[in-house]
């Protein structure tokens, strides 16, 4: 079933009309923030509890200062969100476009073959990006450092070995798939529906950047990077008409 829902998409030079509109694309972002809080509070609950039983003695105040900034529960709580959040975008994807399917989520592989050929390419762009904007703000006079209160900071500095694993699994794997499939593919496709494809990539980048904002605690030269490779993957969905380059890029 999946094959044939990847196969019947028609040719890139034809696209169709995104069958989800505005309304679809808010409320995906809702159901994306509230399954992320339901996930936390899951998976926060059960680790309370685990460290309610192995520590007895422990104070409410000796627990939540162990578990506050711990990125077992931050990396766990995420995983399970976004493959929840897949499951939803596969429900919707079969109630709403059929029998078009993922395709009407831009999840097509009859995209021309350069398609493939400059993804690799392109994956290069955070570094560049990354190197670019650290030299501009060293000319504007503000070489200021990652916040050291950013999540993705203490995230990174309080891990452990299994921590990075399953970073690097979320990293790699999911995250990049759950991202593309929502933001260049339902809201690129309910942008497109209404507005031109150079205003579509534009609010789709400043929407991608703005999900970043808590991670990065606004450190401005890492939203102006991730906004300049935003533009990027959604140039490659509306160039070729799928998710995938700019899937393969963004891993």
């Amino acid at each position: 079933m999946l094959e044939q829902e990847l196969t019947t998409a028609p040719p890139t030079d034809m696209p169709e009309r995104s069958p989800f509109g505005w309304i679809e694309a808010l409320l995906a972002i809702g159901v994306f923030l509230l399954i992320a809080w339901l996930a936390s509070m899951l998976v926060g609950y059960l680790q309370a509890a685990h460290y309610g039983a192995t520590h007895p003695w422990a104070t409410p105040d000796d627990a939540r200062a162990a578990l506050q900034n711990s990125p077992t529960r931050v990396v766990i709580a995420t995983i399970l969100g976004q493959l929840a959040f897949l499951g939803y975008l596969r429900w919707r994807a079969w109630t709403r476009a059929r029998p078009r399917g993922w395709s009407a989520l831009g999840l097509r592989f009859d995209f021309p073959e350069v398609g493939l050929l400059i993804a690799p390419a392109l994956a290069l762009a955070p570094i560049v990006v990354s190197i670019l904007v650290i030299y501009l703000s060293t000319l504007l006079g503000s070489p200021l450092p990652q916040p050291q209160n950013a999540p993705i900071t203490r995230l990174v500095q309080n891990a452990r070995p299994y921590d990075i694993a399953l970073l690097f699994v979320l990293g790699v794997g999911i995250a990049p798939v759950v991202e593309e499939l929502l933001f260049r593919g339902l809201i690129y496709g309910a942008c497109r529906r209404y507005t031109s494809t150079g205003f579509s990539i534009v609010v789709v980048s400043l929407l991608f950047v703005s999900a970043h904002y808590v991670q990065t605690a606004g450190y401005w030269p890492s939203m102006v990077a991730i906004f300049l490779v935003a533009l990027v993957l959604t140039t490659q969905r509306a160039a070729f008409g799928s998710v995938v380059p700019g899937w393969m890029t963004h891993a």
